[in-house]
Parts: structure tokens; sequence; C-alpha cells
């Protein structure tokens, strides 16, 4: 898609979109103007998934979460997300959007990556687009055991600037959208009008 455009793009990206950010910014450096990422480091060797990612990469374990997810209301699931950082507005139509097509569109790339900070990991480095790796520190799933420092290596590795967004967790783009719309304009302005992100 990236192809599609008359010139290089500022590529963002949030969780799955995020470690796609990545990899283009590894295969097409040319195409890419900036980038940013909020899953830097689901590309770094150490990185250790989540809980919850690894029972949707278990075969039967998934489909049973998952089963477990649609016997619920709205409301229920809904209630479930609130507590993950999702308001509550965006919360009940995220949960009114899961079904069975939803779930196993969920359950599939968690499948088909398990090693991917393993392959990709040696290939994200000295990215030449300024790229932005964001830490969203708030993230109560994200950012547990050492997510934050593979982030960090990984931000290292590909001369990105790494950023905590204060008071930010995974649904940054929901709950602070000016701040972190501030974040992406800074980084895709001119080199002259950001110094600290140029090369």
């Amino acid at each position: 898609m990236l192809e599609c455009h008359d010139k290089p793009v500022h590529l963002v990206g949030h969780d799955w979109g995020g470690i796609l950010v990545v990899r283009a910014a590894i295969l097409w450096p040319d195409l890419v103007t900036s980038w940013v990422t909020d899953a830097a480091g689901a590309v770094d060797a150490r990185f250790i998934r989540h809980p919850l990612a690894r029972i949707w990469q278990t075969a039967s374990e998934g489909e049973q979460w998952m089963d477990a997810q649609l016997s619920l209301s709205t409301a229920e699931r809904a209630t479930a997300l609130v507590p993950l950082g999702v308001p509550e507005a965006d919360a009940l139509i995220m949960a009114d959007a899961l079904d069975r097509t939803m779930a196993d569109a969920i359950l599939a790339p968690y499948r088909s990556a398990i090693l991917v900070h393993q392959d990709w990991d040696a290939d994200f480095s000295d990215v030449p687009a300024p790229g932005l790796a964001l830490a969203p520190l708030a993230d109560p799933v994200a950012m547990a055991r050492g997510a934050k420092r593979a982030a960090q290596r990984s931000a290292e590795r590909s001369r990105a600037r790494l950023c905590p967004p204060e008071g930010a967790g995974h649904w940054w783009m929901l709950t602070h959208p000016e701040a972190m719309a501030a974040l992406l304009e800074e980084l895709s302005a001119p080199a002259d009008r950001h110094p600290q992100t140029a090369r």
C-alpha cells in the first residue's frame, strides 16, 4: 500500500499495526518519511509477551477465552475493558464489535507471529527515517514483564526517540488525543523545526 502514494508517508501504528510499522520502516525506508509505533519492544529478541497474548497463541485455550467473551453481554464485556484504560463510551463500541469474525481475526495474527520478536530483531537497526517509539507506561498489560526495557533497546538500535507519554496507556489515542497529536505533528514537521529528532 505504501507504493500507492506519490511520496513517502508519515506512518503511525498501534498494537499490531505498530509491529507492522516497524517492519515497513525496515523493508521500505525510502517510502517512509517518519514512523511512530507503540510496539517497538515487540521486535526485541528478549521481549516476553503478556499472559493474555500467550493464551491467544495457544490452540483451544484461545478459542475457549473468546467463547467466554462472546457468551457475555455487550455491557459485561465493556465493563471489563474500562479497567484496562478504555473510556466507557469507547468500551461499549468495542465490546459491541466483538463477534466470531473479530475473535478469529485476533487469534490469527498472534499465532502467525509467535517468533516475530526473534525473527525481526536483527533487522531493526539504524532506520534512516525519524522514528518515535512510544512506551505508554500506564498500559497494565503490555508494559508488564520488562516491556519498557525492550522498547528502550529497540529504540536505541533503530535510532528512534523513546517517549513514555505521561499518564497514557494502551489506548492513548482515545484518552490523550490532543497531547498525542501534538507529538505526532512534531515528528512529522520539517527537520529544522524539531532538531531533537534530526539525524
